[in-house]
């Protein structure tokens, strides 16, 4: 009986966090839009790592990636996911903590489009009644995520991840209050902030008390702490890093 209340719980979580991160969203806003471009205006490489279960940056990326659905394509992943439409740009995406977007069913991880397609909110609605195969790759939001199995299905990226800080010339962290329980995600980021020297590290959140955890973190040598939202910096960013960081030559 105890397996029947956890898996009923889980549910009613992973409903409730469907809800609150996607339902009446959308990137009309286009606050991603400049910092995608920047990404691939000025870099051969970029990994994008989300610790969001939303849909709001492959909906950024896909729309601004052409200008109609002939030419629009999503980044590259570094796991199989199908239903996912590929493409051989600079750009690589990583979603670390999984997403609302990800269904776990027959041994593999398939990709469900949102917006207009049914295809997410039906399942969804299956699975709010229980009547669907296969469980949402999602992390659950606990010290204990790292123990889910789940996190077997993402680990890959992981690793990806600390490749990818590792060989960075600059790492920008944008609205993360890397929370006590993701303890991967600061050992990662220590890893890449330690080992690789040359890296500058450029945090951009609304909050102060954020930008000094980082500094506290790394000390401030390295770190550029920009007190603002993505939305009042995203179409000057390229200016801010090219005064700030004037060894990337941008």
């Amino acid at each position: 009986m105890l397996g029947e209340d956890t898996e009923r719980f889980r549910r009613s979580l992973y409903v409730l966090i469907k809800k609150a991160v996607y339902d009446g969203k959308n990137t009309q806003g286009r606050h991603l839009n400049p910092v995608i471009k920047f990404g691939g205006d000025h870099f051969d490489q970029v990994t994008w790592a989300s610790f969001n279960w939303d849909c709001l940056f492959e909906s950024s990326f896909y729309y601004s990636s052409g200008p109609n659905s002939l030419a629009r394509h999503n980044p590259k992943v570094v796991i199989n996911l199908l239903n996912w439409r590929h493409s051989a740009s600079c750009h690589t995406f990583l979603k670390l903590h999984g997403g609302i977007n990800w269904w776990y069913e027959g041994g593999n991880i398939h990709y469900l489009p949102f917006g207009r397609q049914p295809a997410l909110n039906e399942r969804w609605l299956s699975y709010e009644r229980n009547q669907t195969a296969g469980t949402p790759v999602i992390l659950e939001p606990s010290y204990y995520k790292y123990d889910d199995p789940i996190y077997q299905l993402l680990k890959e990226q992981w690793a990806h991840f600390v490749r990818s800080l590792l060989e960075a010339d600059l790492v920008v962290i944008i609205g993360y209050s890397l929370p006590a329980a993701d303890l991967e995600a600061r050992r990662a980021l220590t890893i890449g902030f330690q080992s690789n020297t040359k890296a500058r590290f450029v945090v951009i959140d609304i909050s102060q008390n954020v930008c000094d955890r980082y500094e506290r973190l790394f000390g401030a040598s390295r770190v550029l702490s920009i007190p603002r939202s993505i939305a009042d910096v995203s179409e000057d960013l390229s200016n801010i890093i090219a005064e700030h960081v004037p060894s990337l030559g941008i």
